[in-house]
């Protein structure tokens, strides 16, 4: 096919993109990335192996021995699997999160997985959200969204997409949840602005969003009208 298309959706944790990625591959059907399942896989793996999130060689060579491949479902769904399993919702659980994270500073293993990014969908239109997609991954998008979002909701969100893999929690249990992903949304999203290597923020000729109140709907609204001028 010719030169693909790609939109590039942009945030810190909670602020919407891949809901809005979601909604605008199965409107466009182009492939959806959702890049930060690819740093989640390596976060599992770091997670069941043990492994030292300081030792940039040890999390380098983890990735060895393993094989991660992204895959769309027919939903649009963006999955992945890890050695030929399926291992989606498995990876939002707290210490994924923060392994996942917590590697993303390094520079050699930001460089890496940019090849798991880069090759995901090549020959197909994308969809790409993530933290750095479009001043990093594909600078030259043909659209490119950032997403602002106020803490609280970025954490009454995140709870909400954790709490598919947490039934039966008590509420009790949940406020406590809640409270803890709060610390944690902050204290990653702190990281994740000031890390020297690609830090998350809007590409100079982005669409910058606040997504603190709106619906997604009137979300998907505003920025299929601007992806309308690229198709």
């Amino acid at each position: 096919m010719s030169a693909r298309k790609v939109i590039t959706i942009d945030g810190l944790a909670g602020s919407g993109k891949s809901s809005l990625a979601k909604s605008l591959a199965k409107k466009t059907g182009f492939n959806f990335l959702s890049s930060g399942l690819i740093y989640r896989a390596l976060g599992y793996i770091i997670s069941k192996q043990e492994i030292d999130t300081n030792s940039e060689r040890a999390v380098l060579s983890c990735l060895d021995d393993f094989q991660i491949k992204l895959l769309n479902d027919r939903d649009f769904n963006c999955l992945i699997e890890l050695d030929g399993k399926e291992i989606t919702s498995m990876l939002y659980a707290p210490e994924i999160s923060e392994a996942s994270s917590s590697v993303s500073h390094h520079l050699a293993v930001r460089q890496r997985l940019l090849q798991y990014q880069l090759a995901a969908f090549e020959d197909n239109n994308l969809i790409a959200e993530g933290r750095d997609m479009g001043t990093v991954v594909f600078p030259n998008a043909d659209l490119k969204v950032f997403l602002n979002c106020d803490a609280e909701v970025l954490a009454e969100r995140r709870l909400a997409q954790l709490q598919k893999s947490q039934i039966g929690l008590s509420a009790q249990e949940l406020k406590i949840l809640k409270s803890k992903l709060k610390i944690e949304i902050t204290e990653r999203n702190e990281r994740d602005l000031k890390r020297k290597n690609s830090p998350t923020l809007p590409a100079s000729d982005a669409l910058v969003i606040d997504n603190t109140a709106k619906t997604l709907t009137e979300l998907i609204d505003i920025v299929y009208s601007e992806a309308q001028k690229i198709l």
